[in-house]
């Protein structure tokens, strides 16, 4: 009987420090968060910028490549096919 108690007992202490450390960390976080808002804003944007940034100049490559090489494609395949698209420009 001492033993369940004992074991209900430490759960409780558990749950309880668990809740209060998160409370805890809730509202450290809160106060960072909001003191430092502007500056976070700012520092988010920066990380965008530097990281995305460079993906977009590569994905912009990526589809001009590609556009390239579908109309170098689809001239290479009239070519072979002897006819012209129906617009008559060649490409």
């Amino acid at each position: 009987m001492k033993d369940e108690k004992t074991e209900h007992n430490i759960l409780n202490y558990v749950l309880l420090g668990s809740f209060l450390g998160g409370l805890v960390g809730t509202t450290v976080a809160l106060m960072v968060l909001a003191s430092d808002e502007e500056e976070l804003k700012e520092e988010v944007k920066e990380l965008q910028r530097e990281f995305l940034e460079p993906v977009r100049d590569r994905f912009t490559a990526l589809i001009d490549n590609f556009g390239e090489a579908f109309k170098q494609a689809m001239s290479d395949a009239y070519e072979k096919a002897g006819t012209l698209p129906e617009d008559g420009s060649g490409e």
